[in-house]
């Protein structure tokens, strides 16, 4: 189960990164997605020299997922919650 868990959470936080900064005028930026980008690029080089036999990369990128993948769905729940802000602000007036 974890073996399919991994790549499938981590397909997904690629994907996403990668629609969100294709369409970035029509979300809210949070502050800390050009990091988040930044970590994320730094882990698809981890999985290449994972692939080239580096254990200690796998032993990495195993600990650092799960909290790759909290970071994301926090920075989503935040710019969600602006975005809903800043349409219930637009509707008072």
């Amino acid at each position: 189960m974890g073996l399919l868990f991994y790549p499938l959470v981590g397909g997904w936080q690629v994907i996403s990164t990668s629609v969100h900064a294709g369409f970035r005028s029509h979300y809210y930026v949070h502050k800390h997605r050009r990091l988040y980008h930044w970590f994320l690029f730094l882990g698809v080089l981890l999985l290449a020299t994972l692939l080239l036999g580096s254990i200690i990369a796998g032993f990495i990128m195993l600990i650092a997922g799960p909290i790759m993948a909290a970071w994301y769905f926090y920075i989503c729940c935040r710019e969600f919650s602006l975005l809903t802000f800043k349409k219930a602000v637009h509707l008072k007036r």
